[in-house]
């Protein structure tokens, strides 16, 4: 007997070290059983019981079990079993037994393919004792007994665990078999009410563990429950992101979202203001949707006009022109510096001349407007000559704009007031200078 109880350890410790990684579930709740195995009924032959020297010894067999979880770790379980035992000296006398009993049974790992556990419970052990060679045969006897178990099961597949248990019952009354006993002697033989069996059997789990939320993760071990039933789960139970958009793997239509992203309910980024840069990642949101932007979502303005790059109809518009709501200079002439010229001369200079280059850029934000050019002189000179001389003015700023690429000239409308419309005094040499100019303005 002590072998077979340190078989017994040996097995469990080399069975939970290979098996307590599983991570498959195994659902225990329900199971039907059968098993058989060596039993043995201590003491007998007449004498005290020291340790397990006299004993009788035979076979249970077909030792039945229902058994039925009512928490997730206890369960009870009802057993029934056929055996007989023999006087181990001579085999003369048999015993039929039939132990019936109710368990308490502790699980201690109901979900893992390999579960070691413990068992208490009661019931009775019914005698046939009739098997006596010149005795008169024995009546039948039931007699109270208490029984403690341990032992453990392995799953061979989803739904048949092999089982291996130790049972020890203690019957309340001694000796019912009378082995070791003549019927001529008075009084009876001590210590045999203990029977112990040693068995190895098969139970079948027809149930699968439960699963609530289908993610193939049973109850027992999912540490996430209620997970969506599109999400690919850990080990665990518990929903994978590969990339941290808070989208499960396998309901994220978009895997390998950058992680700055705003995401939708399918995991595919945002996008609000169609700059190609997604929500979260942009840093300037709510571009117009006509923008040329940076790799952060900000607007492009490459002439600094406060137009941004795309948006704007009028690009390379110097700095300082004040443009309208698409980029182009406004038809407004009223901040432009003045355009003079030499003495009783015509020709435009510098050349080129950044002030008509400023101007280009305004008329080409004017569309058709009609643009008059006015030409002015000093007073120096005769009036006829001066309105002459303003329209050659007039006309060179014209043939100056014309040259420059866009400008067709359509438009434009010299036209010369000579000395007529002063802006200084004629009588000083940097006054008549201020005089001899040019104006823009839109035709009325």
């Amino acid at each position: 007997m002590r072998k077979l109880c340190f078989t017994f350890i040996c097995l469990t410790v080399l069975l939970s070290a290979t098996a307590s990684y599983a991570v498959d579930c195994y659902n225990r709740d329900l199971g039907l059983g059968v098993s058989g195995g060596y039993g043995m009924l201590t003491g007998a032959d007449d004498k005290p019981l020291d340790g397990f020297e006299e004993r009788a010894e035979g076979w249970l067999m077909g030792n039945f079990l229902l058994k039925k979880h009512f928490t997730y770790h206890w369960a009870i379980a009802g057993r029934l079993a056929y055996g007989f035992n023999y006087d181990k000296d001579d085999k003369s006398y048999r015993t039929n037994l039939v132990p019936i009993d109710l368990n308490f049974i502790c699980d201690f790992r109901p979900s893992d393919r390999f579960n070691p556990y413990v068992s208490m419970g009661a019931g009775i052990v019914h005698w046939v004792a009739n098997h006596r060679p010149n005795d008169p045969d024995l009546e039948s006897q039931r007699d109270p007994a208490a029984a403690l178990g341990a032992g453990f099961d392995v799953f061979l597949n989803k739904i048949i665990a092999l089982d291996f248990n130790v049972t020890w019952r203690y019957m309340l009354t001694d000796d019912k078999d009378m082995i070791g006993l003549s019927y001529t002697h008075e009084g009876l033989a001590s210590n045999d009410n203990q029977l112990w069996y040693v068995g190895l059997g098969l139970t079948w789990y027809p149930k699968e563990a439960p699963d609530s939320d289908g993610d193939g993760v049973c109850d027992a071990k999912d540490r996430c429950p209620n997970t969506p039933s599109c999400c690919i789960v850990d080990e665990y139970g518990c929903e994978i992101d590969s990339d941290g958009d808070g989208v499960c793997d396998g309901c994220d239509k978009c895997p390998d979202t950058p992680k700055c992203a705003t995401v939708d309910a399918k995991g595919c980024p945002k996008d609000s203001d169609g700059d190609g840069v997604f929500d979260g990642c942009d840093k300037c949101p709510g571009t117009p949707s006509c923008c040329e932007v940076d790799e952060h979502g900000c607007e492009l303005d490459s002439d600094g006009d406060g137009v941004c790059d795309g948006c704007d109809e009028c690009p390379g518009t110097p700095a300082g022109v004040e443009v309208d709501a698409v980029g182009c200079p406004k038809c407004d002439f009223s901040a432009l510096e003045g355009i003079t010229f030499r003495f009783d001369k015509s020709d435009v200079i510098p050349d080129p001349n950044p002030v008509l280059d400023e101007v280009l850029q305004i008329i080409r934000g004017c569309g058709d407007t009609p643009i008059e050019i006015h030409g002015h002189t000093d007073w120096i000179g005769s009036e006829a000559y001066n309105m002459k001389l303003g329209m050659r003015r007039a006309q060179a700023v014209k043939d100056y704009l014309i040259s420059m690429d866009g400008i067709s000239g359509e438009n434009l409308f010299p036209k010369s007031f000579g000395e007529t419309l002063p802006i200084d005094t004629n009588k000083t040499k940097e006054g008549r200078a201020n005089n001899r100019r040019i104006e823009f303005r839109v035709a009325e």
